[in-house]
C-alpha cells in the first residue's frame, strides 16, 4: 500500500482521509489504525462503483492517520447519505469483528440482515470498547433479545445506549442477587453512589443465549466471510443503527492530526469509547 500522493494504480482509489481511529490494535477488539473515513479523490482504471468526490469509509488500511492513501477497490466503501465521518471511521475492525462474533456459530445466518436473529438471545460480555459496543448495535438490528453482562453502573449505562434489552450486573459483595432500583443507590462497588434504571434488571433473563459474542475469535476472516461482513455493517450505518458518541453509549475523544502520538497513547489506556484523529 502506498501513501504519498500519487496516481492510483488500476483497481485502486486514492482517499483524502478526514477522520482516522486511533487504537490499541490488541486482539479482536483492537484498532490497530487500519479504520477512517473521507473522500475519494481519484479512481484508478478498471475502478467500478466509485467517482472522485464520493464519501467513504475504508477498512484493513493500515496507518489511516494520513492524508491520503491509495488502497485496493475493495477496501474503500461507499459511505451511506446521511453518515457521517465520526461513524464512517469507528466501523471497521470493530463493526466487522462483531459481525463475525455474531455469525460464526453453526446454523448462525452467515450474514446479518434485518430479521435475521430474532428469536436468538445474544450474550456479549461489556459495553466500554467499540468492537462491543458494534456487537450490541448490530444484534439488536438484527433482531435478537441481547444481554450485556456488565461489571458497573456507568458500563451498564452505555449497554442501555447501545440498545441492550437486558443488562447483568455483578451481585454485590457478599453474593445473593441485586435488590430493586429504588433500593439500590449507594450499593458498594457503586463509586458515584446512583441507582441503574429499573429497566436495566427487571425484565426477567432469557438463559440460556443462543449465541456468545466472542470477539477474541472472531479476529480471522475469509475474504468472503469479509465481504458479507462490509455489506452487513454498511447497511446497518446507512439505517442508522451503527452510531457514535455518548448517546450511542461510545462517547467520542478527538485529536488533531498534529496530536497523533497522544492520540495513540489515550488510545493504548483502553479508554471508554472511541478516539479519534481529525486530519
Amino acid at each position: 500500500m502506498r501513501s504519498e500522493v500519487e496516481q492510483p494504480g488500476p483497481g485502486e482509489v486514492r482517499v483524502r482521509m478526514h477522520v482516522a481511529a486511533a487504537g490499541s490494535g490488541r486482539g479482536a477488539a483492537g484498532t490497530p489504525r487500519h479504520d477512517g473515513a473521507g473522500v475519494v479523490d481519484a479512481v484508478g482504471p478498471d475502478v467500478d462503483g466509485l467517482t472522485a468526490g464520493d464519501f467513504v469509509w475504508v477498512w484493513n488500511a493500515s496507518g489511516t492517520a494520513r492524508e491520503y492513501l491509495i488502497l485496493p477497490r475493495r477496501n474503500v466503501v461507499p459511505l451511506p447519505p446521511g453518515v457521517s465521518f465520526d461513524v464512517g471511521a469507528s466501523l471497521g475492525v470493530p463493526a466487522l469483528t462483531a459481525h463475525r462474533a455474531l455469525t460464526a456459530a453453526a446454523g448462525e445466518p452467515t450474514r446479518l440482515v434485518p430479521g435475521a436473529l430474532t428469536g436468538r438471545v445474544v450474550l456479549v460480555a461489556g459495553a466500554a470498547g467499540p468492537a462491543e459496543n458494534a456487537t450490541i448495535q448490530l444484534a439488536s438490528w438484527a433482531g435478537a433479545h441481547v444481554v450485556v453482562a456488565v461489571s458497573s453502573p456507568a458500563e451498564a449505562e452505555s449497554a442501555r445506549a447501545a440498545g441492550a434489552d437486558h443488562v447483568r450486573l455483578p451481585p454485590p459483595p457478599g453474593g445473593g442477587v441485586l435488590p430493586p432500583a429504588a433500593d439500590r443507590a449507594g450499593l458498594p462497588g457503586s463509586p458515584d453512589g446512583a441507582a441503574l434504571p429499573e429497566s436495566a434488571e427487571s425484565a426477567p433473563f432469557p438463559e440460556p443465549p443462543d449465541i456468545v459474542a466472542d470477539l477474541a475469535a472472531a479476529a480471522d476472516m475469509t475474504p468472503d466471510q469479509q465481504d458479507e461482513a462490509v455489506a452487513s455493517v454498511t447497511a446497518a450505518a446507512a439505517a442508522h443503527r451503527l452510531r457514535v458518541g455518548a448517546e450511542a453509549g461510545l462517547p467520542i475523544t478527538r485529536f488533531p492530526l498534529a496530536q497523533v502520538a497522544a492520540a495513540y497513547e489515550t488510545a493504548e489506556r483502553h479508554p471508554t469509547g472511541k478516539v479519534l484523529i481529525d486530519i
